[in-house]
């Protein structure tokens, strides 16, 4: 079963409008397009507990953790259970390789990105209004085939 806009704005606590926007901005990763192009969106799908933005600032950690970041001194910006919330979202719509997300120290940097969380990066890069571009030059494992990929951006260009 699936629910509109309308809908899962009554089931999430929000308006349609931010119903609409998240599905047009790809952070609801089953919602599509009906016939008439009104968003339908699986019954299971919940409402992702931080922007595009943050989750994207939360693959984006992933890295910088594997390049020598310590995990206690990031400014996450967030609270324990925001960021907890954040990487549940992300393991539960396979942007991100399955973790205890209780045990974030020790698991992150073991973590992985998928495909589809790189290419959520990649809009947000291209689309978002931040200033900030988030790298997504690294190795996407695909058990037998693994590829190195690179996509830079320049905002403004």
């Amino acid at each position: 079963f699936s629910m509109n806009t309308k809908q899962a704005a009554q089931k999430w606590g929000c308006s349609a409008k931010t119903v609409t926007k998240l599905c047009a901005d790809g952070v609801i990763p089953l919602a599509e397009k009906d016939e008439r192009g009104r968003w339908v969106i699986p019954d299971e799908c919940e409402k992702p507990p931080v922007s595009r933005f943050r989750l994207c600032f939360l693959m984006d950690m992933i890295n910088q953790l594997k390049e020598g970041v310590i995990f206690q001194q990031v400014k996450w910006g967030i609270s324990e259970k925001e960021l907890q919330d954040g990487y549940q979202y992300l393991i539960e719509n396979a942007m991100v390789s399955s973790f205890d997300v209780r045990q974030l120290e020790e698991e992150l940097p073991n973590a992985k990105i998928t495909s589809r969380g790189k290419a959520l990066m990649e809009r947000e890069n291209k689309e978002g209004s931040s200033q900030r571009n988030f790298n997504v030059n690294f190795k996407i494992n695909t058990g037998v085939f693994g590829f190195e990929t690179g996509y830079e951006s320049a905002k403004g260009k």
